[in-house]
C-alpha cells in the first residue's frame, strides 16, 4: 500500500493543477454550528495526548498540525483514438507537523534538521476511528522525535553564527476557526472521460508528421480534515478537473518540438464537450507543424512581445514565484532561495499602470477558470485577498504563520504541498494594467520599438514549452541549466504585418527587476494554471509540483530582452514516422 501512495504522490506530481494537496470548494462559510465528522474526535484526542510528548532533556511540542485527505480520482490517457490506460481509485492520506520549543524559537524552517519532522504516511480506508488514531499516534511519535532532532541542529547552528539584533519569532498568532463545507462531489464515470479523450486524440492518427501525442484527462474528489492544537477545525471539500492535450515532433534537422493544450477548472460542470476537445486537438496539431518547417532563430537583442499563454507563463518566474513574505530556510548560504521581492516591499516593481491581486477566495477571474482557490489555507487558517502591487508599488508579500520582517502574521496564504512546510504561496494571481491596447496596437507598438533599434523585425512568443504530466513521455524539453524553457510558439513580426514562424527560442537574463521596463500591455486577460513545487529551495525547470496556482495576466512588451536559440547538436531524425 505503501508503494501505491508513493507512486500516486509521483502521478499527481506531473500535471498541472492537479489535487496533490487541499484545494477547497467554492462553499460559503455557513451562520449555522458545524457538526462533527466520525474523525474529529479521535483526531482530537490523538492531538492532545501528542502535546504531552517529551524525550529526556528535549523541548515538549508547542504545536500540532494533524490533515487526513480522502480523494477519489479517475484518470484516462488516450493515444490515437485509443485508451492506453484508465482507472478509478480512493485513497486516504495523513499528514502530521510537531513543532517543538515555543513560538520565539522552535524547529521550523530550517533546511539541516530531520526530514521527518513532517509525516506523510497512507491511511486505512476502512472506516474505524481506532484504526487511525493508532496511525495518528504512531505519525506523532515520529514527528516529534524528528521535531527534536532538528530543534537542536537548528539551535547549533544559531549558536555559531553572528546573534541578530532584530530576530523575529518563528511562528505566530491566528484565531481559531471551526468550520464544515459541503460534501466531496461524486467523480464523473470512466466511460465519459474516455469517450473525449479518445476522441480527440484520433486526431492526429493521421498525421504522420507529430511523432508522439496523448490525451490526458484527470478528475479529482476530495474531502479534508483538519485539525490542531489551537482547537482549529476544517472540513472541507475540493474537486479539480485537468485535461492536457500534448505532442511532439522533430524539425528536418533533428531539432525536438513540444506543445501542448491544457485546461484545469475545480468544476465538473465545465469539463469541454468532445467538439470542444477536438477543436484543441486540431489547432494544436496545426501549431506544431507549422513550427516544425519554421525557421532557426538567429541571435537577437531588442524588442519581445509575449502574447498570451506565453505572458502568463513569464509573470510566472518573474513576479508570482517571488511573492513570498515567509522567511527563506536556515542555513541559506550558496542556496536559491524563492522570494527575491522579500526586501522590495514599498518600491516599484512593475509600471505605475499595473495592479496585482492575489485572491484564493474566487474561483473565478475575467471569467477564467482558476485552480488556487480555497477558503482555508494548508495551516487552517482563513483565506484572503492580497492587494499585492497598487500602481507598480510592491505593498503586500503573501504570508503564512511564520513571520518576517516585513509580514508580521498571516494573511491566509500558508500553502504546503504534502511533503512540504507552509509558506507564503501565491494562489490566484491577477495582474491587470490599466489602458491596456488592443492585439492590433500592441504589434504595432513592437515594430514602432523594433524601428528605434533600426531593426527590421520585432519578436513575438506566444508560447513555452511546458513538462507533461504524462509518465513516459518525453515532453519536458526545457534546458535543465536555464529558468526559462525553449519556446513552443513564436514568430519574427515584420513592418507591413508579415508573420515568420522561428523555432529554438531561448530568452535570456530577464530578472524581476525587468518588470519595471514594460513599455506597453494589453486589455486581453490570459491564464495559466500550473502546480508550484513545494520546496523552500528553487531548483531549474522544477515546472510541476504540488500546489494549484493560476496567474492571470495581460501580453507585455518589453523594450529589450537577450534572445538565443537552441544550439545543435539535436536527436537523429528518425529515418520512418513512428
Amino acid at each position: 500500500m505503501k508503494q501505491r501512495f508513493i507512486k500516486a504522490l509521483r502521478i499527481a506530481a506531473a500535471g498541472i493543477g492537479t489535487v496533490a494537496i487541499p484545494i477547497i470548494s467554492h462553499a460559503q462559510i455557513p451562520s449555522h454550528p458545524i457538526s462533527v465528522s466520525p474523525w474529529v474526535s479521535p483526531m482530537q484526542d490523538e492531538i492532545e495526548r501528542a502535546m504531552s510528548l517529551e524525550l529526556p532533556g528535549m523541548p515538549r511540542p508547542h504545536y500540532i498540525i494533524a490533515t487526513l485527505i480522502e480523494q477519489q480520482e479517475a484518470l484516462v490517457e488516450a493515444s490515437l483514438g485509443a485508451v492506453l490506460q484508465q482507472h478509478q481509485d480512493r485513497s486516504r492520506v495523513l499528514k502530521v507537523e510537531v513543532r517543538v520549543g515555543d513560538r520565539s524559537f522552535d524547529n521550523s524552517n530550517f533546511l539541516g534538521g530531520s526530514p521527518q519532522a513532517i509525516v506523510v504516511w497512507p491511511a486505512p480506508l476502512d472506516d474505524d476511528p481506532l484504526c487511525l488514531r493508532r496511525l495518528l499516534w504512531l505519525a506523532a511519535d515520529r514527528s516529534y522525535i524528528g521535531a527534536t532532532e532538528s530543534y537542536e541542529a537548528k539551535r547549533a547552528h544559531r549558536e555559531a553564527m553572528t546573534i541578530e539584533q532584530d530576530r523575529i519569532d518563528d511562528f505566530s498568532a491566528s484565531a481559531a476557526v471551526r468550520f464544515r463545507g459541503s460534501s466531496a462531489p461524486v467523480v464523473p464515470p470512466l466511460d465519459r472521460l474516455s469517450a473525449l479523450a479518445t476522441a480527440a486524440s484520433s486526431v492526429f492518427s493521421n498525421h504522420p508528421k507529430v511523432y508522439q501525442s496523448r490525451v490526458r484527462m484527470a478528475v479529482r474528489s476530495q474531502a479534508r480534515t483538519l485539525l490542531d492544537s489551537e482547537n482549529r477545525v476544517i472540513e472541507d471539500s475540493a474537486s479539480l478537473v485537468e485535461i492536457e492535450i500534448v505532442a511532439q515532433t522533430q524539425a528536418r534537422d533533428g531539432m525536438e518540438l513540444s506543445d501542448r493544450h491544457a485546461f484545469a477548472s475545480i468544476h465538473f460542470d465545465e469539463i469541454p464537450t468532445e467538439e470542444t476537445m477536438v477543436r484543441w486537438a486540431r489547432e494544436l496539431m496545426v501549431r506544431l507543424e507549422t513550427m516544425r518547417e519554421a525557421a532557426i532563430v538567429q541571435p537577437y537583442s531588442g524588442p519581445v512581445l509575449f502574447e498570451g499563454r506565453a505572458s502568463s507563463r513569464l509573470f510566472r518566474t518573474l513576479l508570482a514565484e517571488e511573492l513570498s513574505a515567509t522567511p527563506s530556510p536556515e542555513p541559506t548560504e550558496g542556496q536559491d532561495t524563492l522570494g527575491a521581492l522579500a526586501t522590495r516591499k514599498g518600491f516599484r516593481i512593475l509600471p505605475v499602470t499595473f495592479d496585482v491581486v492575489d485572491d484564493p477566495t474566487v474561483d473565478r477571474i475575467a471569467g477564467l477558470p482558476a485552480i488556487g482557490h480555497y477558503l482555508f489555507d494548508d495551516q487552517g487558517v482563513r483565506a484572503q485577498p492580497v492587494h499585492v502591487v497598487k500602481e507598480g508599488i510592491l505593498d503586500m508579500l503573501l504570508s503564512s504563520r511564520t513571520p518576517s520582517k516585513t509580514v508580521a502574521i498571516s494573511n491566509g496564504h500558508g500553502r504546503a504541498g504534502w511533503l512540504g512546510d507552509a509558506r507564503g504561496r501565491a494562489a490566484n494571481v491577477w495582474i491587470r494594467a490599466r489602458d491596456g491596447l488592443s492585439r492590433a496596437s500592441l504589434r504595432n507598438a513592437l515594430l514602432e520599438a523594433a524601428r528605434k533599434e533600426g531593426l527590421d523585425y520585432g519578436i513575438i512568443v506566444a508560447g513555452f514549452e511546458e513538462s507533461s504530466g504524462i509518465e513516459g513521455t518525453s515532453f519536458s524539453l526545457g534546458r535543465r541549466d536555464s529558468q526559462w524553457p525553449p519556446s513552443a510558439e513564436a514568430y519574427r513580426l515584420y513592418r507591413g504585418g508579415k508573420l515568420e514562424p522561428i523555432r529554438g527560442l531561448t530568452i535570456q537574463g530577464l530578472r524581476p527587476r525587468d518588470l519595471r521596463r514594460i513599455v506597453a500591455a494589453g486589455a486581453d486577460a490570459n491564464v495559466y494554471s500550473y502546480r508550484a513545487s513545494a520546496n523552500a529551495v528553487r531548483a531549474f525547470n522544477d515546472s510541476v509540483g504540488e500546489i494549484p496556482t493560476t496567474i492571470i495576466a495581460p501580453s507585455v512588451l518589453f523594450p529589450d530582452v537577450d534572445v538565443v536559440g537552441m544550439a545543435p547538436p539535436y536527436p537523429l531524425v528518425p529515418a520512418a514516422a513512428p
